[in-house]
């Protein structure tokens, strides 16, 4: 592939992925307009394991592990209401692929991270506290 077409591919990504997904969540209205949930009344499960860090010592590269155990499940959230980006990850999940994510997050306040999981086309949610210790506010 020649690097013309590998930039034009790029472009085409970006444009096409990242961007709308960036400009989406950087606006809470329209978040919510997208999600056809409300998280306060999304199921909560013990069947999503999150593992993080009780506390982080400057909110960045935060590591998150999620493992759902929900039968089905095919896409994972992350979320941050206090951050400027609410959405901070959002994984969908192939056919038989095993639902485990493992991601690095940027906090720059103590928070609750919740996790979303579609599921069947139900959702079910779960959060885990990080308290940030050098906070950035």
């Amino acid at each position: 592939m020649t690097k013309s077409r590998r930039r034009s591919l790029l472009k085409w990504l970006v444009a096409t992925v990242l961007v709308p997904w960036q400009a989406i969540a950087s606006n809470r209205d329209a978040l919510q307009q997208v999600l056809p949930l409300d998280l306060a009344s999304t199921d909560q499960v013990g069947d999503i394991e999150i593992i993080v860090p009780a506390w982080a010592g400057n909110g960045d590269g935060i590591k998150v592990e999620v493992m759902s155990r929900v039968p089905g499940t095919e896409a994972i959230a992350l979320f941050a209401k206090k951050s400027a980006v609410p959405l901070l990850a959002n994984f969908t999940l192939s056919h038989g692929a095993q639902p485990y994510i493992m991601t690095r997050i940027r906090l720059a306040q103590s928070q609750s991270v919740e996790v979303v999981v579609k599921a069947n086309g139900q959702y079910y949610k779960a959060s885990r506290y990080i308290t940030v210790l050098d906070q950035k506010v």
